[in-house]
């Protein structure tokens, strides 16, 4: 066999490997702080995320490349927040952005947002990618004449096609209004609803319910301050079951962003998080309201330690009946991102903050292995300007808050997802590699040669189905050189 100096450290001690591997196991359970600057000067943000079908994690959002082009920016890492891969998807002087994205049946992923091109003219936006983030087709949804509109929420539904929520403003009165658009697996429209109300309503969560139909939540009035939260139940074809509005109190204005700020309860209830702000006393707090399953008022709480607080990231119910919220603490320009977690009264147990010096925002919350939270948003304090935000913590809301940069993957650098491996694993060979010839060996403990693959491409499939349990070695050489880089894996 062919071997280069990379071959010779396949004999280390025992002792070593064993570390080594025990020291990855350990880390796929610890908590983390990083921002993500992936080039140049450009600005990200992360707007969402969700779990990965291999305990990694998936964050869409935007990355602006100059003052007239922005990118929407999808991007996965894995459990101790080390980037897999990356895409920046658009052109020069277009603006494309997602607010949403979810993990697919097939492991790919759909997303909503926004598209304005080259003339202004803005869209709904949705795109579909395979699990590696490769676009299979992308959509523009035109519902009016006027340049404002925007996709907030996308589900996949039980035959594999989507209902897509987006926010326009309508022809007929110039309001805002809420558009539920019912679309095929390939995103063409199957057929529309509609939700009007005379002062507007914008859409501020969309989630399943149990019985197969939706529960959606607005803002009514979103543009004046004596607004208040309209909770609309569906069947599975989008038609109302009912519909009620919660009124907020004299002097109070409730604001819901478009992300995860709605959800059905294990007591058929629903739950409802935003931002509550005293237009009197110019202090917010986080809003947090649970009702029944015809969506009459049981609680409603705001917490609030320093009248700046918001719910703008949304929330939802956690394992133990309880509520997690997440978004934001501070005086503007210095805020901190902020994750709260109550009991099922939404009476606080904690509450942790997490940034730096400048201002530092939870765009969106959701639920680790192990009991632990992961948020995604933004921040200003490191880098160059404006970065993704990535905070992971445990049960308790703590993480170690040591800031690490994580920049683009090293070309020459591989990996592979997920590991531990269970029947079948893909082994990323960075962009160098494949592109200049290389082949893969699988290597056991011994050295011996246990599985040989020549690849086609970046990303290799590998089927450890005929793979005794244990720990391996994955090695790449490029074919006329000694030049070889190897990892460890373990197979369960």
């Amino acid at each position: 066999m062919k071997t280069g100096f990379g071959f010779f450290k396949l004999k280390f001690a025992l002792f070593t490997i064993v570390l080594v591997v025990i020291s990855n196991v350990l880390q796929s359970q610890n908590t983390f702080e990083k921002y993500y600057d992936l080039g140049g000067s450009f600005t990200e943000f992360g707007y969402c995320v969700t779990p990965s079908y291999d305990g990694g994690f998936v964050i869409a959002g935007r990355q602006g490349i100059n003052i007239n082009t922005v990118n929407l920016l999808l991007m996965k890492i894995d459990s101790v927040g080390q980037i897999v891969w990356y895409k920046s998807y658009g052109s020069t002087n277009t603006q494309t952005w997602s607010y949403a994205v979810k993990e697919t049946v097939d492991s790919g992923y759909i997303l909503t947002g926004l598209h304005s091109d080259i003339n202004g003219t803005y869209s709904v936006y949705a795109m579909r990618t395979n699990s590696l983030g490769d676009t299979l087709w992308t959509k523009g949804y035109i519902v009016t004449g006027l340049n404002a509109m925007v996709g907030s929420d996308i589900l996949e539904a039980a035959d594999s096609g989507y209902v897509l929520m987006c926010d326009y403003v309508d022809d007929i009165d110039s309001n805002w209004a809420l558009q539920l658009i019912r679309l095929t697996s390939q995103g063409d429209t199957m057929w529309t609803k509609c939700i009007r109300r005379n002062s507007g309503v914008i859409s501020g969560g969309l989630s399943q319910t149990a019985d197969g139909g939706y529960i959606i939540a607005g803002t009514i009035n979103p543009s004046g301050n004596d607004n208040s939260i309209l909770l609309v139940k569906t069947d599975e074809f989008l038609d109302t079951v009912w519909c009620k509005e919660l009124v907020n109190p004299n002097g109070l204005s409730y604001i819901l962003n478009r992300t995860r700020c709605v959800q059905q309860t294990s007591d058929g209830g629903y739950f409802v998080c935003g931002t509550a702000w005293d237009i009197n006393n110019s202090t917010t707090g986080v809003l947090m309201i649970k009702t029944d399953n015809n969506g009459d008022t049981l609680w409603k709480r705001i917490i609030s330690n320093t009248g700046t607080e918001n719910g703008s990231g949304g929330g939802f119910q956690t394992s133990d009946n309880g509520f997690i919220v997440c978004g934001g603490s501070g005086a503007s320009g210095n805020g901190d991102a902020l994750l709260i977690k109550t009991n099922n009264l939404g009476i606080p147990q904690w509450n942790s903050t997490f940034g730096g010096i400048n201002n530092d925002l939870a765009n969106s919350v959701i639920s680790t292995n192990g009991g632990g939270f992961l948020i995604c948003g933004m921040e200003t304090s490191w880098g160059d300007g404006s970065g993704v935000y990535v905070v992971r913590t445990d049960s308790s809301g703590f993480a170690i808050t040591s800031t690490s940069e994580t920049e683009v993957a090293d070309p020459h650098v591989i990996s592979i997802y997920p590991n531990p491996v269970n029947n079948t694993s893909h082994i990323d060979l960075g962009t160098e590699w494949y592109r200049d010839g290389c082949f893969v060996r699988i290597l056991d403990l011994t050295g011996r040669v246990v599985l040989e693959i020549k690849p086609e491409g970046q990303y290799v499939e590998l089927n450890a189905q005929k793979l005794n349990a244990g720990i391996y070695v994955c090695a790449v050489s490029y074919l006329n050189t000694q030049l070889t880089t190897s990892v460890l894996f373990i197979v369960e």
